[in-house]
């Protein structure tokens, strides 16, 4: 039967009524087969509006969890404007979800962390983890990170009770292959065994479903049935938890049922299982009582394109009955939205036409039955719809495009498309690289929030160490003839050129251009951790001067030979240089009287102090390492395990433990006490260039070629995260 009615505009209260049989009308069946749609290699691109409708955050990332070039976007949907973006992805972004008072944003992601920096594509190294971040939606920074336990998750999704307190997860991981044509195995699609008698291997899915504490992590109810393994063989796509408006039952679709819980309990309270095809949208109305569910029946397996028949059905939840229900053909509904108070259902479908796909939007009065379309995007299914709040307007994705459509015209207000620059930035933020820059000079934060490094003539990014995401890039910082330093607190960066001296504050990514002028170029250079004292080694003479002070400069002499190294000690009461023959000069900073002189028998690489001034660790050109004693000039011990130079030393904040890193690809912990190795980091692909330890000793970032950084746990040694 076919309905037909008048033709009104397109609004909330009076719709473009178009036939019912727009929709349920049958189309005769042709060979005809429409471009296959590659889901696995397509972006991840998944959306949340704000509960005030002032902003729009859009996730996008890679379906493969080896990229990194995940983002989140904040939009003022009142301006359309980009308000900020969010990094810190080492793979794939499943679901965004804002806090009820649109403080905060969770990211439910699975995340790649590689043994090593992989050189070669095919090198995959590494595991992969489920993870919830939140992130302030104000400024972008990283609050906290929850950590899910399980291996071989291959997908999260998540969503906020609407009181905030609980946070709802659904979590995908693979189980085993099995055959889907199996007459064993539910035909959970409708496939037409009779009709395709093949043989052909799916994945079985295993799904996890949680309630958990917003302030920590942990399991806040449980859920009876939670855990199940799902034979759907649909996992292009991650179906995420929905709360009821009251918050009092969550709805999921699992193991091609749509299962709802009490919330308060834990208590499954209705299982729906009568569907045509697999249920894939989910929608309850704004009082709760009934929910919308729209699935799909797969003719042909193989094809994308041939899901052609749709059914949408509302089912009463004081009953568990179904009382009304939509039936559609060539058509492929993928998002659902109560509208008009729950009197009518928004519908987003992709159409399949004789010679075109056309993603639509389609308004279901559930008053008269009627029914309007309004053709969107060609070739796209409008996978997500909103309605704003106390706006005539409504937020569309179709693929990777996101609009803003004003509710009475349906006229594009924004568009928030993908950038043209994804393909190349995905590239660029591959974990494999070509570049052999390195990373020359490395360091945290007091606080140990922010990575620090510097590599010539790209400038310097700041890293939340955390995320891995890059706060800042300060490009074009210093010439190629210029000298850089960085203070042991990891928060001022000087670039000592010919003609002026750059001070940069890291933290606020500001600079300051004081004055300076030198017969001879700077071979060595210093900061105090302060930032307010210099060490230059101009020839074998030691330049010190206060750095907004160029009249303030003393001269300190003593060397026989070119200088090589300068390093402060942490309270910049003590400086210790060296120069080209080994020679190694402890110097009193207050007073500029020389204390100790060292002869290290041979030419020195790197050197470091310790934070109390009192243990000197220097690099030889025969790959070892002492340890001195600056009290009394004497040796402490021998350490020999590089197999090739050493380039960097760095003490731990309270002196039991030291790093290095060097030409042989390693970082080395050892043990200052006894002088014993305690681990050795490998991973690097090139030479380790500087190192650095965090404040609280937990973590080592050493700076390497390919303009990486490397974050290692101290505790077991293993790589954290790659920082590009």
């Amino acid at each position: 039967m076919c309905f037909v009615f008048k033709h009104r505009s397109l609004r909330y209260s009076s719709l473009l009524w178009l036939p019912l049989c727009a929709l349920i009308a049958t189309t005769a069946y042709t060979q005809r087969r429409w471009p296959r749609q590659d889901f696995r290699a397509a972006a991840l691109v998944t959306i949340d509006v704000s509960p005030d409708g002032t902003m729009l955050a859009i996730a996008r990332s890679s379906r493969e969890a080896i990229q990194r070039n995940g983002r989140v976007e904040l939009w003022d949907l009142k301006s359309g404007q980009l308000l900020r973006t969010i990094t810190g992805f080492d793979g794939s972004i499943w679901s965004v979800s804002f806090s009820p008072d649109g403080q905060s944003l969770i990211s439910a992601s699975t995340e790649f962390r590689a043994e090593k920096i992989a050189t070669n594509p095919k090198d995959r190294k590494g595991t992969v983890v489920a993870e919830l971040k939140w992130w302030n939606t104000k400024t972008g920074e990283f609050s906290k990170r929850v950590s899910l336990p399980g291996q071989g998750r291959n997908g999260l999704s998540a969503s906020l009770s609407p009181d905030g307190n609980i946070v709802a997860t659904v979590e995908r991981y693979t189980e085993r292959g099995i055959n889907i044509f199996d007459e064993r195995v539910p035909n959970l699609l409708g496939i037409n065994r009779a009709r395709y008698p093949m043989t052909g291997w799916g994945v079985s899915q295993g799904v996890e479903i949680k309630l958990l504490d917003v302030r920590n992590g942990n399991t806040k109810v449980k859920l009876e049935d939670g855990s199940n393994t799902s034979r759907a063989y649909w996992y292009r796509r991650l179906e995420r938890p929905f709360f009821s408006p009251d918050g009092k039952m969550l709805a999921v679709i699992s193991a091609g049922e749509v299962k709802l819980w009490n919330v308060n309990s834990g208590d499954k309270a209705e299982t729906f299982k009568k569907f045509k095809g697999l249920p894939v949208a989910l929608s309850f109305s704004p009082d709760s009582r009934i929910l919308a569910v729209a699935s799909i029946k797969i003719d042909t397996p193989w094809d994308e394109a041939s899901a052609r028949q749709s059914e949408i059905s509302l089912w009463d939840l004081s009953t568990g009955k179904a009382i009304k229900k939509l039936n559609g053909r060539n058509d492929a509904v993928a998002s659902l939205q109560f509208a008009a108070g729950g009197r009518a259902l928004l519908i987003g479908s992709l159409q399949y036409e004789p010679e075109r796909t056309i993603g639509t939007v389609k308004m279901w009065d559930l008053q008269t039955n009627r029914l309007a379309i309004l053709n969107v995007h060609e070739g796209q299914t409008v996978s997500s719809l909103t309605l704003l709040p106390n706006s005539p307007a409504v937020v569309l994705q179709s693929g990777s495009d996101v609009e803003v459509r004003d509710a009475a015209t349906w006229k594009v207000k924004y568009s928030f498309e993908a950038s043209a620059n994804d393909e190349i930035d995905s590239r660029a933020a591959s974990r494999f690289l070509l570049s052999v820059k390195r990373v020359v000079a490395v360091a945290f934060s007091s606080d140990g929030t922010t990575v620090s490094g510097e590599v010539p003539d790209e400038g310097i990014k700041l890293w939340d160490p955390r995320t891995g995401g890059v706060k800042k890039q300060i490009r074009n910082v210093h010439a190629p003839d210029s000298v850089v330093a960085v203070s042991s607190n990891g928060r001022v960066l000087a670039e000592l050129g010919p003609k002026e001296l750059r001070l940069w504050d890291l933290t606020a990514g500001t600079s300051s251009v004081l004055p300076f002028s030198a017969a001879v170029p700077v071979a060595a250079l210093a900061l105090s951790a302060d930032g307010q004292l210099l060490a230059m080694g101009v020839d074998d003479e030691i330049k010190l001067r206060q750095t907004a002070e160029e009249s303030s400069t003393r001269t300190l002499n003593g060397h026989g030979s070119a200088l090589e190294f300068l390093v402060f000690s942490d309270n910049g009461g003590t400086l210790v240089s060296a120069d080209e023959e080994g020679t190694i000069k402890i110097w009193d900073v207050p007073t500029g009287q020389l204390k100790k002189t060292i002869s290290s028998s041979g030419r020195i690489t790197a050197l470091s102090v310790d934070a109390s001034g009192e243990t000197l660790a220097t690099a030889r050109e025969d790959y070892s390492i002492s340890l001195w004693d600056l009290r009394n000039g004497a040796q402490r011990s021998t350490l020999k395990k590089h197999t090739n130079v050493v380039n960097a030393l760095v003490f731990s904040l309270d002196g039991k433990m030291l790093a290095s890193g060097g030409d042989d690809r390693t970082a080395i912990l050892w043990d200052t006490t006894s002088g014993k190795s305690k681990r050795t980091l490998k991973g690097h692909d090139l030479t380790v260039t500087s190192i650095a330890f965090s404040p609280d000793g937990q973590s080592i970032a050493s700076g390497s070629g390919n303009a990486s950084v490397v974050v290692w746990n101290v505790l077991t040694g293993k790589l954290d995260r790659i920082l590009r």
